[in-house]
């Protein structure tokens, strides 16, 4: 979860996460419009997210996404 309320949802046997307000429960709250796509560039890979975190890197925001299938760590800025 953000500081904002954000819960930050993985989508089940796809490459994205889906951010859901905590508050009204509504699914990709303003300012993200639609999933976030994790690996845009190879549409047939998949990751299998194992665990979101959300941190800080280079003073910017982001998850820090552990994958299963990869078993690697990625990071995402938001």
């Amino acid at each position: 979860m953000t500081e904002d309320g954000l819960l930050i949802v993985a989508s089940f046997n796809t490459d994205s996460v889906h951010f859901v307000n905590g508050w009204t429960g509504e699914r990709n709250p303003f300012p993200f419009f639609e999933p976030l796509k994790l690996h845009e560039d190879d549409p047939f890979a998949f990751w299998g997210v194992q665990d979101i975190a959300v941190c800080t890197r280079n003073n910017g925001r982001g998850l820090l996404i552990l994958t299963s299938v990869e078993s690697k760590f990625h990071w995402v800025p938001i």
